[in-house]
C-alpha cells in the first residue's frame, strides 16, 4: 500500500535469522488505526495509512460493556394475521337501552262476557215532600195528660202588720277583718326609751302557693305564729329581703295571703312590732 504523503521516516528490522538488515520508509503521520509490526515489534502512530506487514492477529480481548440503546428503527411492514384465538367468556350484560317507541295499537278484541253484578250502592237523596193528604177523621179524645208545671209567682201583696219580737238567735260565725283605718292623731311626745317586742314568721315560698299558714313557718328562724293585726303595732313584709307594699298582701290570724306568688325557695318574712 503506497502511502499520500512525501514525507516518510526511516524504520529497519531484520527478517527471520538473517543477519541482513531490511529497512522501509513510515510516513510519520500515519493513521491512528494503522498498526504495523514487524517481528515481534508493533510501531504506530498517527497520520494517513502506510504500507506494513500484518503480524498475526493477537488473542481476542475481553467483552467490553454493552453501549447505550440506539434509536428505535422505523416500524416494520404488519404481519399477516394469526389464527384465531378461542371464543372468551362472555362479559356482564351492558346497561338497558332506551324504550323504544311504542308500536301501532292492536285491534280491538271480542266483548268478553258480563261480569257478576256488583254491590248496591249508597242510598239517593231524598225527594222533595208529597202534597198533604186530605185530613182524616177526628179519632176518640184521649186520657187526661199530667199536670203542667205551676205557673208564675203573683205579686206580692200589702206588708202585714208586724209581728211580736221573737227570741234571740244564736250569733253568727265572726266576718273577716275590715280594712285597717287611718292613723290616728299623734300621741304626746313619749320621754325616754321605748320599748318594744319583735316578732318573726320565716317560711320559704314554693314557686306556687299564695297562703301561708302558722303550719308553713320555720321554727328554727322565729316564730311559727301568725299574729292579728289588732294585737300589734306594725306589720311589715320581706320578700328576698325587700320590704313590700301593704296593698300586695293581707294578714289576718294565723293566714298570710300574697297578691303574687315569688319564685321557688324564695325567703319570706313577716315582721310583727309590738310597742310595750
Amino acid at each position: 500500500m503506497k502511502c499520500q504523503l512525501s514525507y516518510y521516516k526511516r524504520v529497519c528490522y531484520r527478517k527471520g535469522r538473517r543477519k541482513t538488515r531490511y529497512c522501509k520508509r513510515i510516513s510519520d503521520r500515519c493513521h491512528s488505526s494503522t498498526v504495523v509490526s514487524f517481528l515481534r515489534v508493533t510501531y504506530s502512530d498517527s497520520g494517513p495509512c502506510c504500507y506494513s506487514l500484518q503480524g498475526p492477529a493477537g488473542p481476542q480481548g475481553p467483552k467490553g460493556t454493552q453501549g447505550p440503546a440506539g434509536p428505535q428503527g422505523p416500524k416494520g411492514t404488519q404481519g399477516p394475521a394469526g389464527p384465531q384465538g378461542p371464543k372468551g367468556t362472555q362479559g356482564p350484560a351492558g346497561p338497558q337501552g332506551p324504550k323504544g317507541t311504542q308500536g301501532p295499537a292492536g285491534p280491538q278484541g271480542p266483548e268478553g262476557a258480563q261480569g257478576p253484578a256488583g254491590p248496591q250502592g249508597p242510598e239517593g237523596a231524598r225527594g222533595p215532600e208529597g202534597a198533604q193528604g186530605p185530613a182524616g177523621p177526628q179519632g176518640p179524645e184521649g186520657a187526661q195528660g199530667p199536670a203542667g208545671p205551676q205557673g208564675p209567682e203573683g205579686a206580692q201583696g200589702p206588708e202585714g202588720p208586724q209581728g211580736p219580737e221573737g227570741a234571740q238567735g244564736p250569733a253568727g260565725p265572726q266576718g273577716p277583718e275590715g280594712a285597717r283605718g287611718p292613723a290616728g292623731p299623734q300621741g304626746p311626745p313619749i320621754t325616754g326609751p321605748i320599748a318594744t317586742t319583735n316578732i318573726l314568721y320565716f317560711t320559704l315560698s314554693d314557686g306556687q302557693k299564695l297562703e301561708y299558714t302558722n303550719s308553713d313557718g320555720l321554727s328554727q328562724y322565729g316564730s311559727t305564729q301568725i299574729l292579728s293585726p289588732s294585737k300589734v303595732s306594725y306589720i311589715n313584709l320581706f320578700i328576698n329581703g325587700i320590704l313590700q307594699p301593704q296593698s300586695s298582701y293581707t294578714v289576718e290570724e294565723g293566714k298570710l295571703t300574697l297578691e303574687e306568688a315569688p319564685s321557688e325557695e324564695a325567703p319570706i318574712t313577716l315582721q310583727f312590732i309590738i310597742i310595750n
